[in-house]
């Protein structure tokens, strides 16, 4: 016993021969490992890793092709478990090999000792007998001495429990890490598996989201729809701007700021929309969302809506939702799909031609000429601004028809060609601003 040798009584004895009869198979042996395996891939250090730039991934680990851990896994972690020293070598060599061909997964190869076969063998016998007896107790049908001896296994089922997921736990932490064809002893990486495993993760993580960085930025839900209902682009939330802070979003043209749709991160998203549009996918929210936040990316959701919102400013993109197709980002109700998750789910988005800054800048210029106003750089504003001053030309002229007419002047042909002409101009204003 734990507190030295005793007599065993003729009921124990019987206990022990009873137990040291049950063997486990190999399944068994391997159900037993898997849930130790579980068990220590479902502490805080192993299921969550933060990158450098404020980034966290769930850490999904996989043995003998099952999922050891729950939910989606965006650092996909192998385990080989070699059944000795003896094959270790060759595991590790299979695993390099694998890890040169499947990119998007990291492999950790272990090896079992003669001590862990020893333990899950134990524990085995353990949970048979407990398994047994505390059935038969259920029912009645045990003995005092057997109930004392129930008592005892459980305790010592625990403790075996304890000491294999220990030894478990020392047979990983020696193990080798393995990422496109590159070893990581786990000596080299950390004392613990937390340090482990955190050093493994960064090395991994920029092979397997490369494009991060470009769209790791701290936003919050707001700054889409800020973009949306600003007035100007002149003092939004600083991740509109330069870098390092900024996705360059929004530039400076000149004395007014622009929408910038040649930003990195602007262009990946704007043409994975062309890519998908030229093939006749439909590209949703969902989509977006498994594309630019799975492997290669790792995008958060805002940054999504945060640069779909700039490229609707900025007439690239026309958004879809509830049946209604959105050009104008004036219009309140286009800001429903970025600010919640699932009505951005819903919501479909498409690459759309926009008139290029060199023809804004010019209306702008012309608006200004006219008028002797500043407008903004933008279609919508444009539209907007030259519908209004078609709606005060046209109720100028309104008062001067009624006067001619009332004459019979001959000039009305030509006065009424003149209203017809502002009615066109001011309703296909008003079809463009619809539009958009």
């Amino acid at each position: 016993t734990e507190n030295g040798w005793k007599l065993q009584t003729a009921q124990e004895k019987s206990w022990i021969a009873e137990r040291n009869a049950h063997s486990p198979n190999p399944r068994e042996r391997n159900d037993i490992v898997e849930d130790k395996l579980r068990r220590i891939f479902s502490e805080p250090a192993l299921t969550r890793y933060r990158h450098k730039t404020g980034r966290t991934f769930r850490v999904g680990a996989a043995w003998d092709g099952r999922n050891i851990t729950s939910g989606e896994a965006q650092i996909p972690l192998v385990l080989r478990v070699a059944d000795g020293p003896a094959g270790f070598q060759e595991a590790c060599e299979a695993a390099r090999e694998e890890s040169r061909k499947v990119k998007t997964e990291i492999f950790w190869v272990m090896s079992l000792t003669d001590e862990i076969d020893d333990l899950v063998a134990e524990l085995y016998r353990s949970k048979q007998m407990v398994g047994k007896y505390d059935q038969l107790r259920a029912q009645g049908k045990i003995s005092k001495e057997e109930g004392a001896s129930l008592a005892a296994e459980k305790t010592e089922a625990l403790r075996l429990e304890e000491r294999l997921k220990e030894r478990l736990e020392r047979a990983m932490a020696g193990g080798h890490g393995f990422f496109d064809g590159v070893s990581r002893p786990g000596a080299d990486l950390g004392k613990t598996l937390g340090e482990i495993f955190k050093g493994l993760f960064g090395h991994a993580v920029p092979g397997l989201y490369p494009k991060l960085e470009m769209g790791a930025r701290p936003v919050g839900s707001k700054e889409a729809e800020e973009i949306l209902k600003a007035a100007n682009l002149n003092g939004l939330s600083k991740v509109f701007y330069t870098p390092p802070n900024g996705l360059e979003l929004v530039v400076k043209e000149g004395n007014k700021y622009v929408v910038n749709p040649e930003a990195p991160i602007a262009k990946e998203i704007a043409g994975y929309l062309a890519r998908e549009h030229s093939y006749g996918n439909k590209v949703t929210g969902r989509t977006l969302e498994s594309h630019f936040g799975g492997i290669g990316y790792g995008w958060e959701l805002e940054i999504l809506w945060l640069v779909l919102a700039s490229l609707l400013r900025g007439g690239t993109i026309e958004v879809t939702y509830q049946g209604r197709r959105y050009r104008n980002h004036l219009d309140p109700q286009v800001r429903t799909p970025f600010s919640g998750t699932n009505a951005f789910r819903a919501a479909s988005f498409a690459p759309r031609k926009a008139p290029d800054l060199q023809t804004l800048v010019a209306a702008a210029r012309r608006y200004e000429e006219l008028t002797g106003e500043e407008v903004d750089v933008e279609e919508s504003a444009i539209a907007q601004a030259f519908q209004r001053l078609a709606r005060s030309e046209l109720e100028a002229l309104l008062p001067l028809e009624a006067t001619v007419r009332a004459h019979n002047i001959p000039l009305i042909d030509v006065l009424q060609e003149y209203h017809n002409t502002l009615q066109t101009v001011l309703n296909s204003a008003s079809d463009d601003c619809v539009n958009m």
